[in-house]
């Protein structure tokens, strides 16, 4: 083979080697994006169905205990404060 042949050989794999490194890199943002939205979106999700539970929870002016590890707190309605101390 001669030598241009050769270079044209390599030039070649080279260009397909990057055009495949940049596609796969593309492709691997993308999907960390969409985990990313997931993992949001999940979160979000959760945290307005703690806080729908919350709300539900203390509606009659119940009291209500949230617990976080070994830290406990007891939650009560503002509004009902004053109803239970008068």
């Amino acid at each position: 083979m001669d030598s241009k042949k050769i270079i044209i050989i390599i030039l070649g794999a080279v260009i397909f080697i990057l055009i495949n490194y940049l596609l796969l890199d593309e492709f691997l943002e993308n999907q960390d994006a969409k985990i990313d939205d997931a993992f949001i979106n999940g979160f979000q999700e959760g945290f307005d169905q703690i806080l729908i539970a919350l709300y539900d929870e203390l509606d009659d002016c119940n009291t209500t205990i949230i617990t976080v590890g070994n830290l406990t707190r007891y939650v009560v309605d503002a509004s009902c404060v004053s109803d239970l101390n008068p």
